[in-house]
């Protein structure tokens, strides 16, 4: 008998549903941006195509992860358009053995700046959704 199961159930067979939904948020909020959705799944095209259009699931996913790309993106740009300041590096302090250890980090590049904004506002967004959820 002929193996009728497609990706997405072997997914969840092998618990791995959650991870692949996560890559999907990623990929789709841009935050993972290197190669091809299917690709990084580990499935062709047309095993994309038909998952998409199959199942609520992934299509809510990528629904979310395009409105959190909006919404980091418009948190961006208004950071930008109001000036406000962002540190240009990070300093770390770390203890050991009661000596105190500082080590400053610089972005490299005007990109590196900006993933440093959009994180930012990334993690402003997710403690507020988590904040709404819980009220």
């Amino acid at each position: 008998m002929a193996n009728t199961k497609d990706a997405y159930q072997k997914w969840i067979e092998t618990n791995v549903i959650d991870e692949k939904i996560k890559l999907i948020i990623d990929y789709y909020s841009y935050k993972e941006t290197k190669g091809l959705i299917y690709d990084l799944l580990g499935i062709g095209e047309s095993t994309w195509e038909r998952i998409k259009r199959k199942y609520p699931e992934v299509k809510e996913a990528i629904k979310k992860a395009k409105q959190l790309h909006e919404h980091l993106l418009l948190a961006s740009l208004t950071i930008r358009a109001t000036n406000q300041y962002v540190e240009e590096s990070q300093t770390f302090i770390e203890e050991v053995a009661g000596k105190t250890k500082k080590k400053l980090l610089k972005p490299k590049s005007i990109y590196q700046l900006m993933l440093v904004q959009v994180n930012i506002c990334y993690q402003n967004y997710m403690v507020r959704s988590t904040t709404i959820i819980l009220k």
